[in-house]
């Protein structure tokens, strides 16, 4: 991973952090908030980031993407390959102005209530899609940082200067 010393061609890993999460739930908002805090909050300067929720992404991708986004296709999520948000953050939630190149889209359903976490991250300079399912667990802060790392490493893998 880039360091803030890093050599010419550095940049911010982009991410869009999407809430997936269905209906008005305040303890998965809660958790939705947590993890997006994780994940934008690591390699203070090196990340900036972009949050929406699911009705922002549901005008991009098909109904049926949309209805089964944890197990579709990797092609079915090819309409964000060219999307960038047009407000992005720094850690601390601050805009810092449009253009940065959008690394991974973290698409996040946190359920507490359930014991149930959904995360899909996509790559699209690559494409390559992470999924995750975890179901029947507490959604703590170990679990939490398991999930940033994982989401970490996948848009540190397909980053490109």
């Amino acid at each position: 991973m880039p360091s803030a010393e890093a050599e010419a061609g550095w940049r911010e890993l982009g991410l869009v952090v999407v809430s997936m999460h269905e209906g008005d739930d305040a303890e998965a908002r809660k958790c939705y908030t947590a993890l997006r805090k994780e994940l934008v909050g690591r390699n203070e300067g090196e990340i900036v980031h972009s949050r929406l929720a699911r009705d922002a992404i549901a005008r991009k991708l098909d109904d049926a993407t949309m209805t089964s986004w944890t197990k579709a296709a990797k092609s079915a999520f090819a309409p964000l390959h060219d999307w960038e948000p047009s407000v992005w953050r720094g850690a601390d939630g601050k805009t810092v102005g449009s253009g940065y190149t959008v690394d991974a889209w973290i698409l996040i359903d946190c359920a507490p209530s359930e014991q149930r976490l959904d995360v899909v991250s996509v790559a699209p300079v690559t494409g390559s899609v992470m999924r995750l399912h975890i179901q029947g667990q507490a959604v703590d802060a170990d679990l939490r940082e398991l999930v940033t790392t994982f989401a970490h490493q996948h848009a540190w893998a397909d980053w490109e200067p």
